[in-house]
């Protein structure tokens, strides 16, 4: 869908269309797996600021993780949700999950492309720009 015209930042080339996040992700989508299986846990903490692209994570049973927090698998894009972290940068495409899931802090937005995987580094590289994050803190994302 296109953006309302009003709200397009700058020119882009012709060939190209405006959509909003919501029309390319799924917005902290829950997953459904076997309460057995174990799968990667993410603190805050685990997920490197800046520009990198780095997390690390533990092993947990799902069925320990499973509520209270915030649900993720491989290519999912995780951003901070609140200040220090949102500014600091902290965001990450996750990548080599143990057992392809993971859950962890709930400071994160996941964003779960709907059509192709290649759109979560895209839009880690954006969600990291001054702009993204001077205009989250300015309309409270």
């Amino acid at each position: 869908m296109k953006c309302i015209d009003d709200h397009i930042p700058f020119e882009i080339p012709e060939s190209w269309e405006w959509c909003r996040w919501r029309n390319l992700f799924q917005i902290n989508p829950k997953n459904t797996i076997e309460e057995d299986v174990e799968v990667s846990f993410v603190p805050m903490a685990y997920i490197k600021d800046g520009y990198a692209n780095e997390v690390k994570f533990d092993r947990r049973q799902w069925r320990d993780i499973r509520l209270g927090f915030t649900h993720f698998q491989n290519n999912d894009l995780g951003i901070a949700k609140i200040t220090p972290c949102f500014e600091n940068r902290k965001s990450v495409v996750f990548k080599n999950l143990y057992n392809n899931y993971g859950a962890g802090t709930t400071e994160l937005h996941i964003f779960r492309p709907i059509i192709f995987p290649i759109i979560s580094e895209y839009a880690l590289y954006v969600s990291k720009t001054e702009n993204f994050i001077s205009n989250g803190i300015r309309y409270n994302i």
